[in-house]
């Protein structure tokens, strides 16, 4: 299956990402500015005798140019560097390296703020297959995930082995984006936006794989599978590649490989944010209820029938936010007191917040503006090869979160 074309307010770059409304406030340091780094200790610290008293932000990274998602490859203690342009940058000091790993700037069409190439993963095996995935927006609106196979120098992706998986029409320049990521099961999950057109409600339409996570065999066919215990697999109420589904923009998710759960940051329209979790094993078929709901509340209606939709674990109004950046779950080394905490962030503001979720209820909320500021615009966050969580900011620098002890 080549094509994926189904009938069905896009980032702005200095206000409005993601095509959120409602109250905003300017961001205390915006983009072209910065914050001081503030002091970290580096020395090697036994936590159980240094407690910890707060967290700061390390500077890694500056020069690049509006970076909005980075990974590590298996085996491989390099950042990759998504740049939404068209390039991927390979990262392992405080400036990219001059040869990009990927240039696909020909292909890839970015001309509104919500284009461009915008997610990237590495197959589990890719020290073996040398397989990478990435997901942009082409010239004519339309979307495509795409593979490519490594060069022999490691160095770079070979643009001559490019394999469409998939294309996509898209309605609107909005909601287009992608986050991609292999479960423990083996198989990839893409999330897909709404494509920007409201009130057509293409995510109650489980047919149509717009505001959806998609779940893909890549390894059994070409130029992929469908896993046999997906949701809708035979077809019949949804499509075949359609995992769960009711989305508005789920531009970045995160799947906790020490509980199987699934956080699913989704950006809102008018009044609300949200953050939802799932069962990765159990809670396929989910419908996050858009555009029946919004958050907490109904979205056009005073009342709306609510039956067999997953409320968000998080509802987060449009008082000084405007769209949420979901970020990792920690399971890093150096901040044990966190482990387990999943971190979010907001574009237009740069707030970090993070909560640990137990139970099916959230605990130990935390704001961190008084720890570190507020950075400036995330577009992403990532992990490093030890598990630390990176903001990405897209004034072009790369942060990593460090404990101060």
């Amino acid at each position: 299956m080549t094509s994926l074309n189904t009938p069905s307010r896009w980032l702005i770059a200095t206000a409005l990402i993601f095509t959120s409304c409602g109250p905003i406030a300017t961001p205390i340091i915006g983009p072209g500015t910065t914050a001081p780094p503030p002091t970290v200790t580096t020395a090697p610290i036994n936590p159980s005798t240094a407690p910890l008293q707060g967290l700061a932000l390390t500077r890694l990274t500056t020069g690049l140019e509006w970076p909005v998602a980075a990974t590590v490859a298996p085996s491989d203690g390099r950042l990759f560097v998504v740049e939404k342009e068209g390039f991927v940058r390979i990262v392992d000091g405080p400036t990219a390296h001059p040869t990009p790993f990927l240039d696909i700037t020909d292909k890839v069409g970015d001309e509104h703020a919500e284009q461009g190439l915008v997610g990237l993963v590495f197959h589990p095996q890719y020290e073996s297959n040398g397989r990478a995935f990435v997901y942009y927006t082409r010239e004519d609106w339309s979307t495509a995930l795409v593979e490519y196979t490594a060069g022999e120098d490691g160095d770079h992706l070979d643009p001559d082995s490019a394999r469409i998986l998939f294309t996509l029409d898209q309605p609107h320049p909005a909601h287009n984006g992608a986050d991609l990521a292999f479960g423990p099961d083996g198989y990839l999950y893409v999330s897909l936006g709404d494509g920007g057109v409201t009130f057509e409600a293409n995510a109650q339409q489980p047919h149509d794989i717009r505001g959806t996570i998609l779940r893909l065999d890549v390894d059994s066919s070409a130029p992929y599978a469908i896993p046999p215990d997906n949701p809708f697999a035979d077809g019949d109420a949804g499509a075949p590649e359609v995992w769960v589904y009711g989305l508005r923009n789920p531009w970045r998710f995160a799947i906790d490989q020490q509980t199987d759960q699934v956080f699913i940051s989704d950006v809102g329209f008018e009044r609300w944010e949200e953050v939802n979790v799932i069962d990765l094993a159990a809670d396929g078929g989910s419908n996050f209820g858009w555009a029946v709901v919004e958050g907490p509340e109904c979205f056009e209606a005073e009342t709306c029938d609510r039956t067999d939709l997953i409320p968000p674990v998080l509802s987060v109004e449009h008082v000084r936010t405007c769209a949420l950046i979901g970020g990792p779950v920690y399971r890093g080394a150096a901040i044990p007191e966190l482990n387990g905490h999943y971190f979010y962030g907001d574009f237009c503001v740069g707030w970090v917040r993070s909560f640990l979720f137990v139970d099916g209820k959230i605990t130990e909320e935390t704001t961190w503006s008084d720890d570190f500021g507020e950075p400036g615009q995330i577009t992403s966050f990532a992990t490093d090869s030890n598990g630390e969580i990176l903001i990405l900011l897209q004034n072009g620098e790369i942060h990593r979160i460090d404990p101060v002890r």
